[in-house]
């Protein structure tokens, strides 16, 4: 995962060092003669400035390690620091630290779980305070702060005030009263205190870097107000912390042309800058290991760690990231990178975190619900390793298959995982509060547009970038958040009987509002399922049916009465109001057609082991078409063949009939049968192998163990 990730990670450095080039209209020449203007004292002052700082980051480790109760000794925090970042500087900094450090602390005596959580107050800090200091060097240079709400402004509120509130919801409905009592011991003075005096190290440390950068520029630049260039440093450095790239290069070279530039800093010259700073940065980490390594030996013998707090802290986190992922699972959103758009999951890193976690603590003998389980994923996932392959050899792969579907398919098995972390820490309880959050967090995102679509109809005037008609959520496409709909149902079966009902009928009215012909074929599918293992009764199905219609009727009687010229005809009752537009344009359909077809055809080119992944996406770049397959039983035919299509569709089937013939009222067991055959019809005319939500809940329910017999 890290190899091919870190190609990811390279090819946008790549892009964006040569972009930055492009940007000094590849003069040469002047940064060559920037270079020459460089003196002994300034790299020398810059050099220290940076080993300050460096070395300042090691002691906010070392107190970072006693604050949550795993003390390290000071050498040790000092070459974990610097491992860590010479790892992050060849791979992706955050997962790079924790690689690098778990090799090292592993034999110091700390955890995994601990290692996680000191990474990531680490990183939380820094954002922090990075970001708060960027603010403050925008504010100084340019007098004020915007905000474009018509360039992406207004989506980006809209997700974030979307993320607020279904948060909100979840906590309120499901795990507000659990984490309230570490809210409270954490507000503690004594916790406020470390909290500020490591925010004030960051600073410090943040404050060396950019004492680096006017120390390189004093030589470069003698026209511009040492501290514009100070405030500029700042914007600098924070764009350079941002993880697509390794170790901030290509972001920090590119980043400094423009804001050094808005101040009047040549071209040459602030990529001149920035490249030194980085240089200097990575021998100051070189040579802050250099010192450690001879004061540190494989064979001491760890500090004693008797401290509740780092126990706790473990544990903690084994509820907190399931928790975290099956409410930010909702948000699909597309970050701007070097080469284009990607489309980027917001609970993606928090599911690699728990997959992490999950293989470190439970990689003996792991307590899966069938014992087969890991075989059949270690399959899976060859599958896709000898498909992409495949494609590689045959024309060369391309992004589509190396990001989406090669990485993708790890980061899917990440969220089994983590799904499974909170059933494997707390059994039934676990698998509860995370399918109430599921579901919690499905009814906030019906709530959130629900509570706009009513607005809308009563005459407030929206902004053009809230979209109207079909809904698609938060995931950037309608279909995928039916699904997303589709298995907060599937979970029903491990929340309160009490609740059903309500959640029924809101996510009835969520896929009302999205308007999908397979999502609807699929409700179907599970009304009658949860009819049949009496996990819903016909009495609380009706109720809720019928607060779906009141809320239809509601809704379409509002925009009749706002488009009216008559009062007469904002009453009337138009039963077609009950029908979503599920239509489609032609051309779309057309198109989708036409993707089934092609695929089809792919696979009897190659009926044994498939084309390759990425092989369609391939052919319709070349004729210049962005064609996917709509359809996953036909995609998984025609780019894994029928070996491919038989190792995941074959222990799936068996899956389901083991589940089907025992017929009992293990609620893991209604939980399968559902997310299966939820997935096995509306994946017919879609491709949903990818979609986040089912890894999740399948990890929750095949770590079920209880009254079941072992495959």
């Amino acid at each position: 995962m890290t190899r091919f990730r870190s190609l990811v990670y390279g090819a946008v450095t790549v892009v964006l060092l040569i972009a930055a080039l492009f940007l000094t209209n590849l003069d040469f020449a002047a940064i060559a003669s920037a270079s020459r203007q460089l003196t002994g004292l300034s790299l020398l002052v810059a050099l220290v400035l940076l080993l300050a700082g460096a070395l300042l980051a090691a002691v906010r480790l070392w107190w970072i390690s006693s604050d949550i109760g795993t003390p390290l000794r000071f050498r040790d925090a000092v070459l974990a620091l610097s491992l860590g970042q010479m790892a992050g500087a060849i791979t992706i900094q955050f997962f790079g630290h924790i690689a690098a450090r778990t090799a090292l602390l592993r034999k110091r005596g700390v955890s995994n779980s601990a290692n996680i959580v000191m990474a990531t107050y680490e990183r939380a800090a820094a954002v922090f305070v990075s970001a708060a200091m960027a603010i403050s060097g925008v504010t100084y240079l340019f007098g004020e702060l915007s905000y474009d709400f018509n360039k992406g402004g207004t989506k980006l509120l809209v997700i974030v005030a979307g993320l607020l509130f279904v948060t909100g919801i979840s906590a309120y409905a499901v795990w507000g009263r659990y984490a309230l009592p570490l809210v409270k011991d954490l507000a503690t003075l004594k916790v406020s205190a470390a909290i500020l005096r490591n925010a004030v190290l960051t600073a410090v440390i943040q404050l060396c870097t950019a004492g680096a950068y006017v120390a390189i520029a004093s030589s470069l630049t003698g026209a511009i107000q040492l501290s514009h260039l100070f405030a500029a440093s700042l914007v600098v450095m924070f764009a350079a912390s941002l993880p697509i790239s390794f170790s901030g290069w290509g972001m920090r070279e590119i980043s400094a042309v423009f804001v050094l530039g808005a101040i009047g800093v040549p071209a040459p010259v602030a990529l001149t800058m920035a490249l030194v700073i980085g240089a200097l940065a990575f021998v100051a980490i070189i040579a802050l290991a250099v010192i450690a390594v001879p004061f540190n030996r494989a064979g001491d013998a760890p500090i004693p760690i008797g401290d509740v707090r780092s126990v706790a802290l473990s544990a903690a986190l084994k509820w907190i990231l399931p928790i975290a992922a099956a409410t930010a699972v909702y948000f699909q959103i597309r970050v701007p990178t070097g080469t284009g758009e990607l489309s980027v999951n917001l609970a993606d890193p928090i599911a690699i975190l728990g997959g992490i976690v999950f293989v470190s603590e439970y990689r003996k003998n792991p307590p899966w619900r069938y014992s087969a389980t890991p075989a059949i994923v270690a399959i899976w996932t060859l599958v896709v390793a000898l498909a992409y392959a495949n494609g590689y050899f045959a024309f060369g792969s391309n992004d589509w298959a190396t990001i989406n579907r090669l990485l993708g398919w790890l980061i899917l098995v990440s969220y089994l995982l983590t799904g499974a972390l909170i059933v494997a820490q707390a059994d039934e309880r676990g698998a509860a509060l995370l399918a109430k959050t599921l579901t919690a967090a499905a009814c906030g995102v019906v709530l959130f547009w629900s509570l706009l679509e009513f607005a809308r109809a009563a005459g407030v005037v929206l902004p053009p970038e809230i979209p109207a008609g079909q809904l698609s959520g938060f995931s950037q496409n309608r279909n995928a958040f039916s699904f997303a709909l589709l298995m907060a149902l599937c979970a029903l079966p491990l929340i309160d009987r009490r609740h059903r009902a309500l959640v029924f009928g809101l996510m009835c009215f969520g896929l009302w509002l999205a308007g999908s012909y397979a999502a609807a074929a699929t409700l179907a599918v599970i009304i009658g399922i949860l009819l049949y293992l009496g996990t819903m009764t016909w009495r609380s199905l009706a109720a809720a049916l019928l607060g779906v219609c009141a809320a239809i009727l509601i809704l379409q009687t509002r925009f009749s009465a706002g488009s009216a010229d008559s009062a007469a005809s904002s009453i009337a009752l138009d039963l077609t109001a009950f029908v979503p537009n599920m239509v489609g344009r032609e051309s779309s359909n057309l198109e989708r057609l036409a993707s089934l077809k092609s695929g089809f055809s792919l696979f009897l080119s190659h009926p044994f082991f498939g084309a390759g992944l990425g092989h369609f996406i391939n052919a319709q770049a070349a004729a210049g078409q962005a064609l996917v397959i709509h359809s996953t039983p036909i995609w998984l035919l025609a780019e894994t063949g029928l070996v491919g299509f038989a190792a995941f569709v074959v222990p799936a089937a068996l899956l389901f009939w083991q589940e089907f013939k025992t017929r009992n009222a293990d609620p893991a067991s209604q939980v399968l049968l559902l997310a299966l055959a939820a997935f096995g019809v509306m994946s017919q005319a879609h491709e949903l192998m990818y979609q986040r939500p089912i890894w999740l809940l399948l990890g929750v329910a095949l770590m079920m163990r209880h009254a079941i017999r072992r495959a």
